[in-house]
């Protein structure tokens, strides 16, 4: 399974990194810093999920998201974020996110793994 993390902070990529090779033996995990590098990114990697951080310099996630699946429609990406908003969430899901997650809990997203 090859997933891709985007977030601008190297610390929680490393983090998430971590936590998805100890839940899920043999993964690969893809990176990529910035909003604006997500398309390429994706289209090099062609992951089974994209976890995406909403709050990013130029181009923040949900944009980013609706980039990715105006390319790619089958694409399977879910926003990790620290933000627990309804409005953020309602526009992640508008934007092509197939879950919103938050970093404080990780273990929910090892629930959608087993869709890839």
């Amino acid at each position: 399974m090859t997933i891709l993390i985007i977030d601008d902070s190297a610390s929680m990529r490393r983090m998430l990194r971590e936590y998805l090779s100890r839940c899920s033996p043999g993964v690969v995990c893809v990176e990529c810093s910035a909003g604006e590098d997500a398309l390429a990114a994706y289209e090099r990697a062609r992951p089974d999920w994209t976890f995406m951080d909403i709050k990013m310099g130029v181009l923040d996630g949900i944009a980013a998201t609706k980039l990715i699946r105006n390319a790619f429609p089958d694409a399977k990406i879910a926003m990790l974020t620290q933000y627990d908003d309804d409005d953020l969430r309602s526009d992640a899901i508008r934007a092509g996110a197939a879950g919103y997650f938050l970093k404080d809990n990780l273990r929910e997203i090892e629930s959608i793994l087993s869709q890839a």
